[in-house]
C-alpha cells in the first residue's frame, strides 16, 4: 500500500482500566468507499480487524463509541481534517464534485478508449452507430462504465 495514498487512522479507548491506542492505517479510496456509503462505524470494524480486535468483544464495543483520528493525510482529504477530525460531509461533497469533473473530461475525449468501447457497445447492443447523436444514452453508457473502473478500483 503506497502511503501517498493512505491515512492513519487511531482510536483511543480504555477497557478493563488498561488504555489502548490502536492504528491502522488505510487506504483513501477505501475510506471513501466506506464513506460514501454512509458506513462511518465500518471505519472502526477495519482498524480493530487490522489490530486482531475481535468485533464481537466488549473492548471492541468500547473503542467504537469513541472517535476516529485521522492523520498523516495527503491530497484533497487532507483539506478537511482539523485536529484529527474528518469533516465527512464537506470531503464527500468536494471528492464526488471533482469526479464528476474528472469523468466530464474524460468523456470531452473523443478519442479516448473509453468512447470507443461505449460506441461499439452502442452499435452492438443498441444499433446506435453515432453515439454522440444520443447525448442521453452516452450519459448513462458513461457512467455505467465509470462506475465499473470505479468497483475495479477497490
Amino acid at each position: 500500500m503506497s502511503t501517498a495514498n493512505t491515512i492513519s487512522a487511531t482510536v483511543e479507548f480504555s477497557f478493563r482500566g488498561e488504555h489502548h491506542t490502536i492504528t491502522a492505517l488505510l487506504d483513501v479510496a477505501h475510506l471513501t468507499d466506506l464513506l460514501m456509503n454512509n458506513d462511518e462505524r465500518a471505519v472502526h470494524r477495519v482498524i480493530a480487524g487490522k489490530n486482531g480486535l475481535d468485533t464481537y468483544s466488549y473492548a471492541y464495543e468500547v473503542m467504537e463509541m469513541q472517535p476516529v483520528v485521522y492523520t498523516g493525510a495527503s491530497g484533497l482529504i487532507a483539506q478537511f481534517i482539523t485536529d484529527g477530525e474528518l469533516d465527512v460531509a464537506g470531503y464527500i461533497e468536494v471528492w464526488q464534485a471533482k469526479s464528476a469533473c474528472a469523468l466530464q473530461d474524460t468523456a470531452g475525449n473523443t478519442d479516448s478508449d473509453m468512447d470507443k468501447v461505449l460506441s461499439e457497445i452502442a452499435a452492438e447492443h443498441l444499433r446506435i452507430e453515432v453515439l454522440a447523436e444520443f447525448p442521453e444514452v452516452q450519459a448513462a453508457l458513461r457512467a455505467a462504465y465509470q462506475a465499473g473502473r470505479d468497483s475495479h478500483a477497490r
